[in-house]
């Protein structure tokens, strides 16, 4: 009994999961998409053209979007810097195959549905690349640095037709440094729904479990 209970729990997650998507989702205002909730994860990432650059076109360090987390008067609050280890995740629930060179077999549909759905930090004609920064020190992901302090750099992107990359790692950032061709990866936690199939069945057990007590007594 136990075991078959353990495998509809299992099944019921496993097909969960399978249907996990990239769903838009709003933050200011209705029909402004600058939210991306991953499903699979729970995790909803902020629009990189919000974290892109200033209002004079400098670019914002890791320690200034650090300080904006903290300031309950900024939009920034209530979001983190995502790790290293999560932006690979999402590339990978993105459809995208982790890769640090452009391959002219590459997954381009799906490269250019994550740029719709995050944004860019550095395009041309053919070429579009969404660079951020991560909270992952280089050190801890096994990039190679300057510093041990130094922070993961990640990106992806396609450049003209069919070629691709999408590098959780693709270098190493100092928390000072800025620059005006990449944002930074910041994440908010939604808690995932459970479904409603599971919720019945969750009754439907707790149920069996009061009559199966009823006729030991």
């Amino acid at each position: 009994m136990k075991k078959t209970i353990a495998t509809v729990i299992i099944a019921s997650a496993v097909s969960f999961n399978a249907s996990a998507a990239l769903v838009e989702q709003d933050l200011f205002v209705s029909g402004d998409n600058l939210l991306t909730l991953d499903t699979d994860t729970g995790l909803r990432w902020m629009d990189l053209s919000l974290t892109f650059f200033n209002d004079d076109g400098t670019g914002l360090s890791y320690d200034v979007i650090s300080q904006r987390l903290m300031d309950t008067e900024d939009y920034l609050y209530g979001f983190r810097y995502a790790t290293a280890y999560e932006v690979e995740q999402l590339y990978t629930n993105a459809g995208l195959e982790i890769r640090d060179y452009y391959d002219n077999t590459g997954n381009d549909d799906e490269a250019m549905n994550l740029i719709n759905l995050m944004s860019f930090t550095q395009n041309n004609s053919t070429s579009y690349h969404a660079f951020g920064i991560t909270g992952t020190e280089c050190v801890e992901y096994g990039v190679d640095c300057n510093s041990g302090t130094d922070l993961v750099l990640s990106g992806f992107g396609i450049n003209g037709s069919s070629m691709t990359f999408a590098n959780p790692a693709f270098g190493s950032v100092p928390s000072s440094h800025a620059s005006n061709i990449y944002g930074h990866y910041l994440v908010e936690v939604q808690a995932v729904p459970i479904p409603a199939a599971v919720w019945l069945f969750g009754s439907g057990l707790l149920a069996l479990a009061g009559i199966s007590r009823r006729k030991t007594s």
